[in-house]
């Protein structure tokens, strides 16, 4: 399931937050914390240069063969923050990253972090996935609780390093109670938000 967007990024920007307006939340990250999704890659990027030693993303080579974002409101606040889970390559599982940008100056900053949650060369196989996203935005915004998930998106990215690989994405799902893991099924009791 994907909710239709007909704006990009840039005409977001100009014709909500640009004339004070707000962008319609699509769930709530208190009431429904879990984040589930299945992806699969067939390849790999070189994101040998996506982090420099202190943590920080290098803007020149940030590729990732998959990734799911998640830009999140914190409660309260009229900042958001990004939080994206990725596929690397080099790149050690729970590695944590993280990236302060401007999109509009003096109207609209942006901080964005990256968990690496698989790692290695894809070989096409779907890979299940569950994030607690109440614990992952406390994590990267001490202090901050999470509200309402503003946008989800997808992303398989070479722009920077010009490799090529192919991923795919499919059953994407916030949870009220964390999905059951034992078996990789949820359970049907009403309480995903797709």
């Amino acid at each position: 399931w994907v909710r239709r967007c007909d704006r990009a990024p840039l005409s977001f920007v100009r014709g909500k937050l640009a004339a004070g307006g707000a962008a319609a939340p699509l769930v709530d990250v208190s009431e429904y914390p879990y984040l589930s999704w299945r992806w699969r890659v067939d390849g790999a990027i070189d994101d040998s240069a996506a982090a420099r030693p202190d943590g920080k993303i290098r803007r020149e080579g940030n590729d990732f063969a998959a990734k799911l974002g998640v830009v999140v409101k914190a409660r309260g606040q009229d900042e958001a923050h990004e939080v994206a889970y990725v596929w690397a390559r080099s790149l050690w599982m729970g590695t944590f990253l993280h990236q302060d940008f401007t999109i509009i100056p003096l109207i609209w900053k942006e901080r964005a972090a990256r968990f690496v949650v698989e790692s290695g060369q894809g070989r096409g196989t779907w890979v299940e996935e569950t994030r607690d996203l109440r614990a992952d935005f406390a994590r990267f915004v001490p202090g901050r609780e999470a509200g309402s998930v503003l946008r989800v998106y997808v992303m398989t990215d070479s722009d920077d390093t010009g490799g090529q690989v192919v991923g795919a994405y499919a059953g994407i799902r916030f949870w009220r109670p964390r999905p059951d893991s034992g078996n990789g099924s949820a359970p049907h009791d009403g309480k995903a938000q797709r």
